[in-house]
């Protein structure tokens, strides 16, 4: 399977095609959902990611005008992502933003727009929201096991409810999921890099992660599941959630 991967920045993403000093070539450096999207597959599924920066994706005037009136919100990237997915003959587009509110009906609007964007290219491929509530360090901030295999020796100052966490972006004492990501990565003695999202990714548990992020999360996992995506039969969700969800592991 090839997929589109859409999203804001290097942390979530990746650096696609990026030179590497200490190898003298260029590589595809990953993001933390890369990491996800391969524990979320069976494995040994056969799975090539192009990663893209929404910034990258622009729609020409001529879409523009055949798309009129264009979706609100994130609507129009995730319809430029799709366009570009059907271009590209990939089998899958995902598009990845923020949702910067603990409000379950903002969520649900942002959600909204970017299917609406996805619904206005009917013959592209299925298309995907990932879509953290309030941002992806609330998911990143799930497992307490797994930052305490990073070095946190207090799991304590994780929050119990990554979903709610709140406030000014701008405060470094504040607890908006940024700045408490880099208050628990400088706890840790790590960086708040995308290499220390990459690798808490990579020590997380997918059902961990989806029974602290139950709005969210869990959503993205059944949404990758209907548009087709090859599901580890040990990477479920529980049926209480969903009539059309498996079963979550204990």
């Amino acid at each position: 399977m090839k997929v589109l991967v859409v999203g804001e920045g290097p942390h979530d993403i990746g650096l696609p095609n990026h030179w590497c000093d200490r190898t003298r070539r260029r590589v595809d450096q990953p993001g933390w959902l890369h990491v996800y999207l391969r524990k979320l597959a069976k494995p040994g599924e056969p799975i090539e990611i192009v990663a893209l920066r929404s910034s990258a994706i622009v729609l020409t005037d001529k879409q523009r005008r055949q798309n009129r009136p264009l979706p609100a919100g994130h609507g129009a990237k995730a319809l430029a992502a799709r366009t570009k997915a059907r271009i590209d003959r990939v089998d899958l587009v995902i598009f990845m933003a923020d949702t910067d509110s603990v409000d379950d009906r903002d969520w649900d609007q942002h959600h909204a727009w970017i299917t609406d964007g996805f619904s206005k290219v009917p013959e592209g491929p299925p298309g995907v929201a990932c879509l953290p509530k309030c941002a992806s360090e609330s998911w990143l901030l799930s497992d307490e096991v797994a930052w305490m295999q990073l070095g946190l020796a207090d799991p304590s100052e994780l929050p119990d409810r990554p979903e709610s966490l709140s406030g000014a972006r701008g405060d470094p004492e504040g607890n908006h999921p940024h700045r408490l990501f880099a208050r628990v990565c400088r706890n840790a003695d790590v960086s708040d890099s995308r290499e220390t999202r990459v690798e808490i990714a990579e020590l997380s548990t997918m059902s961990t992660v989806a029974r602290k992020c139950p709005k969210s999360f869990i959503a993205f996992w059944q949404d990758l599941a209907s548009a087709g995506w090859p599901v580890s039969p040990i990477s479920e969700l529980s049926q209480s959630r969903s009539p059309a969800a498996p079963a979550l592991p204990a």
